[in-house]
């Protein structure tokens, strides 16, 4: 899978937040360094987003925008498959 080399995926990265909330904004945290929590997504982050992100990690958060084919890819080899199975609503 082309997504996961690239942006690499997995522990301990994927670990920083909680599953439920990567399922509920459709985000990926891939990788941290030096106090950043770089995360994927297929969508530009909301404020509501980088609120609640926010007071999970104390990290700085920098998005990185893919395509939704290749967030989808990333999202069923690291997240619990049911929420990704069904389309997106618009």
């Amino acid at each position: 899978m082309r997504a996961a080399r690239q942006f690499g995926g997995g522990p301990p990265a994927i670990r920083v937040l909680p599953v439920a909330v990567a399922l509920r904004w459709k985000v990926m945290p891939y990788r941290v360094d030096a106090g950043q929590l770089h995360i994927v997504t297929a969508d530009v982050p909301s404020e509501a987003m980088i609120r609640e992100l926010n007071r999970l990690s104390e990290l700085e958060l920098r998005f990185h925008l893919i395509r939704p084919n290749e967030f989808e890819n990333l999202a069923k080899e690291y997240l619990p498959a049911p929420a990704f199975s069904q389309p997106s609503c618009p």
